[in-house]
This record gives C-alpha cells, structure tokens and sequence, in this order.
C-alpha cells in the first residue's frame, strides 16, 4: 500500500489497476487493507461488499484488477452504476469470457485477443436537422479490427424531449456476441446521446435566389399612361407625343427646323424643342438606371415641349 499512496501523492491523474488475488496465502497477506469481497457479498451482501472495496481505492483513485472468479460479482454489477471500474485477468476459455463480457467489465485480460476482432466498440452519432427519424442516416460501427460497417438495423431511442422541436437520441443495436466464430448470444449497445433536429420552415435552408438584373432604361417595357387617353411614354425617350390633339396641331405648325419631337421608341436629338429648350431641361425627369419616368413627369414634359412651340412660333412671326 506504500507503492499505492507515494504515486497517488505525486501523480493524483494516474489511475492505478491494483492485482487482486483473494485467497489467502496468495496476495491478502501483502495487501492488509483489501479483503475477500466475494466473502463479504455472500456474508454481508454486495451493498457492504463495495463499501468495503471503495474504502480501499477511492483515496488512492484506484481501479479493481482481480483475477477472472470470485471477485464478487454482484458487488461489480453494481459498482459500475456507481463508476467504479473494473479490468478482469487472465482469461482462457470463450464460455468464460462471453459471461464477464456481457456483464460491462470496463477491460478483460486475454492470451487470445484475435478472437474478439468483430466485437464492435463503438457507435457513430452526431447532431442533426432532419424531416422526421426516416430521413437519419444508419450510424457507422467501428470494430476492434479497425474496420468498420453500417448498422441498418440500428433503431432510434428518443430519450429526452429537449422542446417542440428538438430530441435527445440514442442508436440502440442489437449485436450478436461472436468469439472465434462461435456465437454466444445476443447483446444490446448504445451510441453517444445526440441530438436531433426536426425540420421546419424557420430552419431550413433557405431557397437559393437569382439576382434581378439592375433597371436598364434601353431593356425597360414601354410604360403606358393615360394621360389625357392618348399619352404612350417609353423609358428611353426624354419626351414622347404630346399630351393633347391640341398640343399635336399647334406642334406641327412650327418651323421645320425646330418641329421634330422625338417619337415613341426614339431618343430625342439636340435639334428637338425638349433639348433645345431651357425649360424643357430643367423640368424634364431624369431617365436611365437612377430613376423611371412617372405621369406626372410625363404630362410635365408633353406641356412644356408644347409650351416651347409655341414661343418659337410667336418669336418667329414676331
């Protein structure tokens, strides 16, 4: 006990696996503080049994390492609900080993370790969003060989409602417990617990988007207003016909060189009345990428333009 308590005072993270041989005038004799557990649990029962045996390891952070029979069984089924571990030596026979396996000793001592090759020893298990527990992926197992298979059978346990939304899982397996190629019946193994994730609008992915393309007044559709009935203006065009059959007369009666307006779906040259026009220019709506022409702009511009006429006909009679 001496070796026990000089590591435990200089290396308190280091677990040590004490050997145990209860019978006496094998190791008792030497290790004074441990006792015959087996005794104990068939004397006193398995509750007094592991007292006695955490008395012994838990100041130490000891681990039990007795030999494979009577190391009170009964006393390690339920220690192990209470963390304690236990690492079993030395073992032969397959009918030997197959009973202590299935009771979840933590480690078992072995001359013949290949036979244990497709004893799986874990279980893959990661947080998901899905539809529903259909749509989960089968978890992957990893075999002591190294290898590794898919689990198909594997099943959903829901364990916890987390909310209305969200569950915590576990895969449960059904395995069959096969030493050397001889079955010794059939066991049950669990995953990590995970989280899963149904999917609802708010958290799926969102839809992917295509970006509009920007406003082009030379791509835009001709926008039609009724002004007056009659009034029909293309985005291109910086002023369209005129707002009026009035408007139109008194238009046509200007000079030649100053009479022709840009029609629809044409852009206004420097020679027509709206370009020329002061007026004209400082109250006609901007077009192009920045901004779209609108009605009252449109009848503004038709006014104007007319407007412009007229006082180049006055001038010239004049």
């Amino acid at each position: 006990m001496d070796i026990l308590d000089a590591i435990y005072k200089d290396y308190p993270e280091i677990a040590i696996g004490v050997l145990f041989f209860p019978f006496e005038g094998r190791m008792l004799p030497y290790m004074p503080e441990f006792s015959n557990y087996q005794e104990i649990e068939e004397n006193s029962g398995a509750e007094e049994a592991l007292k006695t045996l955490y008395s012994a390891l838990d100041r130490r952070n000891a681990t039990y390492a007795p030999v494979n029979f009577n190391f009170g069984e009964k006393t390690v089924e339920i220690g192990r609900h209470r963390g304690l571990t236990t690492w079993t030596w030395t073992y032969a026979d397959n009918d030997t080993f197959a009973r202590d396996y299935l009771r979840g000793l933590n480690g078992m001592t072995t001359d013949f370790a290949w036979k244990t090759t497709e004893l799986i020893e874990s279980i893959s298990s990661a947080d998901v969003t899905a539809k529903d527990g259909s749509d989960i992926e089968k978890p992957i197992a990893a075999l002591r060989s190294g290898e590794t298979k898919a689990l198909d059978t594997a099943e959903l346990v829901r364990i916890e409602e987390l909310d209305k939304d969200r569950s915590l899982m576990i895969w449960r397996y059904k395995a069959d417990l096969t030493l050397g190629g001889e079955s010794f019946g059939e066991y049950y193994l669990y995953s990590d617990p995970f989280v899963f994730t149904k999917e609802t609008s708010e958290n799926s992915e969102p839809a992917a988007v295509t970006p509009s393309e920007p406003f082009s007044a030379e791509k835009s559709a001709n926008v039609s207003a009724a002004a007056d009935g009659n009034s029909t203006v293309n985005a291109d065009n910086a002023v369209s016909q005129s707002a009026s059959d009035e408007a139109a007369d008194n238009a046509g009666q200007a000079s030649s060189e100053n009479s022709s307006a840009a029609p629809a779906g044409e852009t206004a040259s420097e020679n027509t009345p709206a370009a020329n026009s002061e007026e004209a220019a400082d109250a006609s709506p901007k077009t192009g990428t920045d901004s779209v022409p609108t009605l009252g702009g449109i009848i503004a511009c038709a006014f104007l333009a007319f407007f412009g006429r007229v006082k180049r006909k006055t001038e010239h009679n004049i």
